[in-house]
């Protein structure tokens, strides 16, 4: 008996060496210590991770603001005052408040939700939603407080992000910071399309003769006059303090 123990074990198939090129056959733990050697070699780092955990008072910040705005008169204060109530910052903790925008509509962190297309080609390779996460995670430096909680926050995220694919309804991403006023803006040079003629309407702003038109004050319009795309004429009090 004993001996036919050992002969079995003598002919067993020795085991396969693991590699993501045989994603199906990775085991939890071969993938957990690829995803620990990423981590420590090149994690994916946001703008979301650098918060420490220090909080602000969202009420205070405003507060500062609009007495700034108020004792100064500089429009510069009066803008951030309005932008941090666009983006719904002026109440409880600040940081809190924004590590929520960031996280969006699919309440995911946005390190995860970028690494959505990546798990969607190792999906296709795979026969369930877990392997792939595992593998995704694996590849890549996601930080998280384990292997598991990473694992699991992108799978609830790809069910999220495959849903707003297969029914072309994207999810909702970072708000507009549209503080509700108007900006009277100017073409710091011409727009051309795709005929090589000078763009009429830009983001649903349609622009006069002399390249001028009124833009909301959202964070795409003032990126643009920030970068020299835009000038600025002027903007609209259509929003108290």
């Amino acid at each position: 008996m004993a001996r036919g123990d050992r002969n079995q074990s003598r002919y067993a198939k020795p085991a396969v060496k693991q590699t993501l090129e045989a994603p199906e056959a990775c085991t939890p733990a071969f993938l957990e210590f690829l995803w620990k050697a990423a981590v420590a070699r090149d994690p994916i780092k946001t703008p979301y991770d650098a918060f420490n955990d220090a909080s602000l008072s969202g009420e205070a910040t405003a507060e500062a603001l609009a007495m700034l705005y108020e004792k100064t008169g500089d429009e510069a204060f009066r803008t951030a005052l309005l932008a941090l109530r666009a983006y719904e910052l002026d109440k409880g903790g600040l940081k809190e408040n924004l590590r929520r925008a960031m996280r969006g509509a699919a309440d995911a962190r946005p390190a995860v939700w970028l690494l959505m297309p990546h798990m969607a080609s190792w999906r296709s390779r795979v026969a369930h939603d877990s392997q792939a996460a595992r593998l995704t995670a694996a590849q890549h430096g996601v930080r998280g407080q384990s292997f598991d909680a990473v694992v699991n926050e992108l799978r609830k995220a790809y069910a999220l992000w495959n849903a707003s694919v297969r029914d072309n309804k994207p999810t909702t991403g970072f708000p507009s910071g549209d503080t509700g006023r108007k900006l009277k803006v100017r073409m710091a040079r011409p727009w051309l399309g795709t005929d090589n003629l000078p763009l009429k309407e830009i983001r649903g702003v349609t622009f006069d003769a002399d390249g001028s038109a009124l833009a909301p004050d959202d964070f795409w319009w003032r990126r643009m006059i920030h970068d020299g795309h835009f000038c600025l004429v002027a903007s609209s009090r259509l929003v108290k303090v």
